[in-house]
């Protein structure tokens, strides 16, 4: 989907045409399958039965300073959620 033409893109008001050509609806679907994923991701590591692994990762730290609240703004599943969306396409980033 990143290499797609969206029309909406570069000229907004043509934005119609993404919906026609069915773009959009497959770009949506694409958003709730990913969401599901890491909605799921998450949910295993707040699970209290999981076996801990010996290092944490990424969505480990994210979930304690979530519990902490350690940060001005509460920490959401969503902040969560992006923090490993970037994590996952851009891993050199992280």
């Amino acid at each position: 989907m990143m290499g797609m033409f969206f029309f909406s893109d570069y000229i907004p008001f043509l934005g119609w045409i993404d919906r026609i050509t069915g773009l959009r609806a497959r770009l949506e679907q694409n958003f709730k399958e990913l969401d599901t994923f890491y909605q799921e991701v998450i949910d295993e590591h707040m699970d209290p039965n999981r076996n801990t692994p010996e290092n944490e990762d990424l969505i480990d730290v994210l979930l304690q300073l979530k519990n902490q609240r350690s940060f001005s703004v509460d920490l959401e599943n969503d902040h969560i959620k992006a923090v490993f969306m970037v994590w996952i396409s851009f891993p050199f980033l992280v």
